[in-house]
């Protein structure tokens, strides 16, 4: 049955966001209608995260609201909540419907949608990947290369709720990345897991050739048009010297690497079983640096890092976060997300006692949060002066427009004669800094 009016909101992270897209998709081809406001709808689907207690807590207070405020409408949960036992008397009696983001057909005969054979979900890890998406932006998109984790961190649930790794055919990448750019896609963002661990095959005139995630790179960087390549995330233990040389080398792929730290203690980092040490990481940050400094095409264009911590860790004295301190310090990350721990049922640490204190947590991250900005603060105020090229990406709730370095740093774009037209490049020049963003003055239509 056409026209049923659904609303999709989304809960978590860049792959969550994605698979949003690709459910609109999926529901558009079958008549569905995606409506922006919840209030218009008479199905909201909430596609959530569950690496983190609030993020749970969210959507199950949202449903409530819904549920009180709006009687009769169905509310229908997909993401990495819907797979978990431990809830699932819980989702029953919260949720209409639920089921695995790769289940869409499970959706389709509840919502009444007639079936359509293409695409045919068979392996629902990965080929719902291949659903043509609604995009959210048209300036910059996501692009999913695979889906699940092999490395079951001790405090994460991605293995459990999303499965193991699954990789999409390096040809339907390109091709998604091709058609994206054709409608004026100006920036792509390979999204999984851990992309660096990213293998498929890719097909040649001489048959089936293996690409790593480091050829899938130069692949994309050597597509025509003027565009910029992201990705996220990346893990430690499997960046090496080749995907190291090839962002040095790729003219199209940006020189931020966000590189998820979680902590600054060794010890800490056995027990979330990250499979490497502190001397390890900062190694390979002094090594993508360098690589930056001696490459003839990038040795003079500003570099920026970020990465992930996670505070109150089961366990974690005081030194040990001061360890973390020293880590930000050392390294003088761009910028830093961080997050209080908290317990993830069927995760190795859910069994330890969670053991460092609500108060003490927050303590943490204040003084994390102080640091950070301090650095950051340093870091953007070299930046004015320069000239950067800038990708417009609109106007914020101020009517200001604003974009984008390569570094990905957000810069607000000052009184100009001509308004900029978002998902166009432009040359910027600095003109002030704050902790997380910057302020310039457009000089001409970039190259780049």
């Amino acid at each position: 049955m056409a026209g049923k009016k659904i609303h999709l909101h989304t809960i978590g992270c860049q792959m969550n966001q994605s698979d949003s897209e690709r459910l609109a998709g999926f529901l558009s081809v079958r008549g569905g209608q995606i409506v922006s406001r919840a209030s218009e709808a008479r199905y909201i689907i909430v596609n959530t995260c569950g690496v983190r207690q609030s993020a749970e807590d969210r959507a199950f207070g949202l449903a409530h609201q819904w549920r009180d405020s709006r009687p009769g409408i169905k509310i229908i949960l997909t993401g990495c909540l819907a797979g978990r036992i431990d809830l699932r008397g819980k989702i029953a009696a919260t949720f209409d419907f639920s089921f695995k983001i790769g289940d869409m057909e499970k959706l389709a005969s509840f919502l009444g949608f007639k079936n359509i054979r293409f695409p045919r979900i068979k392996n629902t890890n990965v080929d719902y990947l291949r659903i043509n998406p609604c995009y959210h932006d048209q300036v910059r998109a996501f692009v999913p290369i695979g889906n699940g984790c092999n490395n079951f961190c001790s405090y994460c649930v991605v293995p459990y709720a999303r499965g193991q790794e699954n990789w999409r055919p390096a040809d339907e990448i390109i091709t998604e990345a091709r058609t994206l750019i054709s409608h004026g896609c100006r920036e792509i963002t390979l999204i999984a897991q851990n992309v660096n661990s990213y293998k498929s095959f890719l097909k040649t005139k001489k048959g089936r050739e293996p690409v790593d995630f480091s050829r899938l790179l130069r692949r994309l960087d050597s597509l025509p048009g003027n565009f910029w390549i992201r990705f996220a995330t990346s893990h430690p233990k499997d960046l090496d010297a080749k995907l190291i040389e090839t962002m040095a080398d790729c003219e199209k792929v940006c020189e931020h690497l966000h590189l998820p730290a979680q902590a600054g203690d060794d010890e800490i980092l056995r027990r979330m079983n990250r499979a490497y040490t502190i001397e390890h990481y900062k190694n390979l940050i002094s090594r993508w640096r360098a690589a930056f400094r001696h490459s003839r095409l990038k040795k003079d264009w500003p570099t920026a890092v970020t990465t992930d911590l996670i505070v109150g860790f089961p366990s974690e004295k005081r030194q040990q976060f001061t360890n973390t301190l020293k880590l930000v310090r050392a390294v003088k990350f761009d910028q830093v997300y961080s997050a209080r721990y908290s317990p993830r049922p069927g995760t190795a640490a859910s069994v330890w006692p969670d053991n460092v204190p609500m108060a003490e947590k927050k303590r943490r991250e204040k003084i994390l949060e102080a640091e950070v900005k301090k650095i950051a603060l340093a870091i953007n105020q070299a930046y004015v002066g320069k000239v950067l090229p800038v990708l417009v990406v609109g106007q914020n709730r101020h009517q200001e427009y604003y974009g984008l370095t390569r570094t990905n740093k957000k810069i607000i774009l000052l009184e100009s004669r001509c308004p900029p037209r978002s998902g166009e490049f432009y040359d910027a020049r600095i003109v002030a800094a704050r902790e997380f963003s910057l302020a310039g003055k457009i000089k001409k239509p970039a190259s780049n």
